[in-house]
């Protein structure tokens, strides 16, 4: 990864925008999608309509050191050059994180392109390559979610402390969030906030996870790549608590697992003793997954039936 992504707490931020053009205009109306506060570093109010000067603390160039103690991050929007480098040399000696439109090279951060649906925030980068590929796969992506998806988000939040008190236990939490998915995948309706709420009375309605660990395999071949996995494989590696994987299994293939899930390396000859005896005792109630393209270890699952 190039770039790690990272969300900013936009309820306590303030951000700063410097300059008063088109640019500039463009991101400040993608921050006032937020609830920060937001700095626009110009000598005089920008021509731009009444809605997006209203809400915004003006300051002058002079003033920009005073006012960089204030906020969280800078996106610079200045076109004239030699004052854009003046401002980058300052935001950087007050410390403060800084992107610079459409210069990847002077910038410390790069901004996605955002899939905004409620609480569910997607944020897609091409890390600079480019970013209107990005903005066209984000659309896609906007396509194939239900109109209805921020519901769901919604009834999630509302619904956090009654999963935690119903489970205390993290793994039947991730179980039931687990049903939930589930069921939205399977349900090709359109979903509203009636179905959203339903669907949520049913995931709490069936049965939590069961105390005996189920084992699975995701068999692969020696060239298999992270593409070559299918829909049903990866759910299952998103959805497992431990997986145990041939010593020769590509990172790309690994980065597939869910990230809190336990990893065991093994071979055909100790596969068989550690779901018999250490993993079975360990993980008790938990799904394991066995990822191997060793076709021995394949035989001794499917002799496992």
């Amino acid at each position: 990864m190039e770039y790690f992504p990272v969300f900013f707490d936009m309820w306590s931020s303030r951000a700063m925008v410097i300059g008063a053009g088109e640019d500039a205009l463009r991101k400040v109306r993608l921050l006032q999608r937020t609830p920060a506060e937001i700095s626009l570093v110009c000598d005089q109010a920008p021509d731009w309509p009444e809605e997006f000067t209203t809400k915004l603390d003006i300051v002058p160039r002079a003033d920009l050191g005073p006012a960089l103690s204030l906020v969280s991050f800078v996106i610079i929007a200045e076109e004239d050059p030699g004052v854009r480098d003046d401002m980058i040399r300052e935001v950087r000696a007050a410390g403060k994180p800084v992107n610079v439109v459409d210069n990847k090279g002077l910038s410390e951060f790069i901004l996605p392109s955002i899939m905004d649906r409620g609480k569910l925030i997607t944020a897609i980068s091409s890390s600079g390559a480019s970013p209107i590929l990005a903005s066209r796969i984000r659309a896609g992506l906007e396509r194939r979610l239900p109109e209805g998806i921020a519901d769901v988000f919604e009834l999630a939040r509302a619904a956090r402390v009654a999963v935690q008190i119903r489970y205390p236990d993290g793994k039947d939490r991730r179980a039931f969030w687990g049903r939930l998915a589930d069921l939205l995948d399977r349900d090709e309706t359109a979903l509203t906030s009636d179905k959203a709420a339903l669907l949520f009375d049913t995931a709490f309605k069936d049965s939590p996870r069961t105390e005996g660990s189920t084992i699975s395999v995701v068999s692969l071949e020696p060239s298999d790549h992270a593409d070559d996995v299918t829909l049903g494989d990866y759910r299952k590696l998103q959805t497992c608590d431990v997986v145990l994987h041939d010593i020769g299994i590509g990172g790309d293939l690994l980065d597939l697992v869910r990230r809190d899930a336990a990893r065991h390396e093994v071979t055909s000859d100790t596969v068989t003793e550690r779901l018999d005896a250490e993993l079975v005792r360990s993980y008790a109630g938990q799904a394991i997954v066995v990822m191997t393209c060793d076709p021995a270890v394949k035989a001794l699952i499917s002799d496992r039936g």
